[in-house]
Parts: structure tokens; C-alpha cells; sequence
């Protein structure tokens, strides 16, 4: 029987690739368009906006994850993502993020508006490659992995992973890569196997050339990519006594825009977060006592929404209330 803990983690890997893409990729009130072409490339273009100056923002969502990698080679999946990582920061793109995760793959990318039909082009360019040649680099990337000592991090979440998981779950592999069996032979048949359009997710905010991913390449793009489904954790292990939740919270988020590149007082908005946090800190944890953690973020670029000021924290659902109340009075 399925605990409440997998039921949650499952729905919430589900819905995952959506929520990464209205967050990473979107800033606008509505979804422009959503389909799926012949040959499985799914497309989600969103509105574009109606101010000046600003930048398109692409997503890439990879229906595959560290936890599908083929047994025996833990950090394959990652290894190639890695290099395919590296190419894609020699494009026009002026800001490139790669998001690692067990049942899917996340680049996001910032390009200036000029350069957006340039930059499909290269991401086209390098999804139809039927190698990546880049011997040297990969090596170089194997002996940096082997000699990187392990952070007290990764550990403790290693631990923490066994514990919900069980000792040879694939969700472990991040943390028990063996790249004494990689090579760029591996890493070129891995890319070949899970780089094609139907098990990738774009996302944009200008339309798609009507040609991405459609000329011809060395290699059957239209087969249907298949990885071995990810087994379900432990249902009663030793750490589901410590999951019970007795005390729902609230969470609650506050944005609003920061002064924009073109205005005199852009470069006041690192300041007021940093002002806000120490104000809120005070506030909300020392003086009240309503929350325990919580964060001002500030997002320059690598957001759609940027330049915004973000306030988050969580609260017991009775303080929600008088918690929003210190908020206001603060701002």
C-alpha cells in the first residue's frame, strides 16, 4: 500500500516539468499555446509581452533523469548532460542553467531578442549531433569528478535518500557515480538514446522555427525513447516514523518588481532586498516569532521576471494573518 509520503513525492514529480516551466521560463498571466507535434516534440509557446527591452527566455525539459541511467552506470546521465551543458554555453545564449533531477532534465536560457531565431539554430544544431566530440573534455570532466572529494552535503543527503528509498534505489545514483566505467563512447551512445523530440518539452516566449528539429540527421530521431521505469520507495522503512506531519503550515509568497535596467534606481534593488530580509528577519522571527525561516530573494536576469523582489516564509495557519499585517508594515 502506498504511504501518504510516495503518493505526495509522486504527484509532486509529476507535475514538476509544469511548474518548472510557468516558473523558470514564464512571467506572464497566461499560457499562449500548448501542442504536441507528429513526432512527440512537445511545445508550450507563451504570450509575449508588450514591454520594451526585454530579453526571451527558452526551456528545455528532458523527459529523462539520473534515476533512468542503465544499471552499473551511475553518473551517465549526468556526464552527458554536463557536456551538452558546456556546448550550449558557447551559443549566443547570454544565460544558460542546467538543473539536474532523477526523472527529468532542465536547461533554461536567457537570449536577447535579436538572437533568438540564432540560438534555435545552435540548440537544433546540437540536439541533431550524432556525436559529441569532445574526447579531451570529457576526460577532463571524469578526472575532476574522481578527484573531487565528496561535501558533508551530499552525505547527509545520501543518508537521508536510503532512508526513505532503500540502499539501491535510483535515486541514489547521483551520489554513487562510478566514472571509472564512463567514456565519451558511452556518453555519445547515452546522447544518441534520449536526445530526440519526443522526449524533449520546449518551452518559449517567441514562436519556434517552423523547422526545429525537422531536417534530416544521421541518426532514427522519430524512435520512441524508452527508460526503465523508476521503482517506488520504502513503504515502511526506518524513517516514515519521522514524516507524520501534525502541524500544516502556510506558505505564503510576496513579489513585486524591482526598478527596471533602463530606470536610475536599478542598482538599489540588491540593497532593499538585503534591507527587507534583515527588517522581516527581525520582525517575523526574533520579535513575533511567527516563522523560523525566511527568504527575500532578489532576480536580476535568469528569470522572465526579473529584475523582482521575492519575500517568502511559512507560518502556522492561525498566524497568517497577523504575519502578512508585520509584512505590511515593514514595506
Amino acid at each position: 500500500m502506498k504511504t501518504p509520503l510516495y503518493c505526495s513525492v509522486r504527484k509532486g514529480l509529476c507535475c514538476a516539468i509544469l511548474v518548472l516551466i510557468l516558473i523558470l521560463s514564464c512571467s506572464f498571466t497566461t499560457l499562449g499555446s500548448v501542442a504536441e507535434r507528429d513526432d512527440g516534440l512537445i511545445i508550450s509557446q507563451l504570450d509575449a509581452r508588450t514591454t520594451k527591452n526585454h530579453y526571451e527566455y527558452v526551456t528545455m525539459v528532458l523527459k529523462t533523469g539520473y534515476g533512468h541511467e542503465p544499471q552499473n552506470k551511475q553518473g551517465l546521465n549526468s556526464l552527458t548532460n554536463e557536456l551538452v551543458y558546456l556546448l550550449l554555453r558557447t551559443s549566443c545564449a547570454l544565460e544558460v542553467n542546467y538543473y539536474p533531477f532523477a526523472e527529468y532534465t532542465v536547461f533554461t536560457f536567457v537570449v536577447w531578442p535579436d538572437d533568438f531565431t540564432l540560438f534555435c539554430a545552435e540548440l537544433d544544431g546540437l540536439i541533431r549531433l550524432d556525436t559529441l566530440l569532445l574526447y579531451d573534455l570529457c576526460n577532463e570532466l571524469i578526472n575532476l569528478h574522481l578527484h573531487t572529494a565528496e561535501t558533508l552535503s551530499n552525505q547527509a543527503q545520501s543518508i537521508l535518500y536510503e532512508l526513505l528509498y532503500g540502499p539501491d534505489h535510483p535515486y541514489l545514483n547521483k551520489f554513487k557515480p562510478d566514472y571509472t566505467k564512463l567514456s565519451i563512447n558511452e556518453v555519445n551512445n547515452w546522447f544518441r538514446a534520449i536526445y530526440k523530440p519526443n522526449n524533449l518539452i520546449i518551452s518559449t516566449t517567441a514562436k519556434l522555427p517552423a523547422d526545429f528539429l525537422k531536417r534530416p540527421t544521421g541518426r532514427d530521431m522519430k524512435q520512441k525513447v524508452l527508460v526503465a521505469a523508476i521503482p517506488p520507495g520504502y513503504t515502511d522503512g526506518p524513517a516514515q516514523r519521522f514524516l507524520a506531519s501534525d502541524a500544516p503550515l502556510s506558505t505564503v509568497f510576496l513579489a513585486f518588481p524591482a526598478p527596471q535596467p533602463q530606470e536610475a534606481e536599478f542598482f538599489t534593488g540588491r540593497i532593499v532586498q538585503k534591507h527587507l530580509h534583515h527588517q522581516l528577519w527581525l520582525s517575523l522571527r526574533q520579535d513575533l516569532g511567527y516563522c523560523y525561516d525566511l527568504q527575500v530573494n532578489y532576480s536580476y536576469l535568469n528569470e522572465p521576471t526579473a529584475p523582482t523582489i521575492t519575500i517568502a516564509f511559512q507560518v502556522l495557519p492561525e498566524n497568517t494573518e497577523p504575519a502578512l499585517d508585520a509584512v505590511f508594515r515593514v514595506l
